[in-house]
């Protein structure tokens, strides 16, 4: 079975069921989501600081590639992640308050 971040969406509503029907708390929904949701974010911001860090290097400007490093510590992961945590808080409350069995027997069926 793949990782829900790789379903569908129907595929990723049986995925979440299946994970409740088998114990999972609706927080342990909620907070797996946004921290997946986070995690990207902040890989993303990183990916791009450093791309701006070897852009910068490339040019001979090593004040900015230190610039770039800070920035990416420091304010650019961390404003990826409130971004992606507040992004996705609507999509996984509406995910963590679905019925698992509801959504189990639409896939029975």
């Amino acid at each position: 079975m793949l990782p829900p971040s790789f379903l569908g969406a129907s595929e990723r509503r049986r995925a979440l069921a299946s994970l409740v029907a088998l114990g999972a708390t609706r927080g342990d929904i909620l907070v797996a989501l946004t921290v997946r949701t986070a995690t990207i974010a902040v890989l993303g911001a990183a990916a791009g600081t450093l791309g701006a860090a070897v852009a910068a290097e490339a040019m001979g400007d090593r004040a900015a590639v230190r610039r770039a490093i800070v920035q990416a510590l420091a304010v650019t992961t961390g404003a990826a992640a409130l971004r992606g945590v507040t992004a996705s808080l609507p999509t996984a409350i509406m995910a963590a308050s679905r019925d698992p069995v509801r959504d189990l027997q639409e896939f029975a069926a």
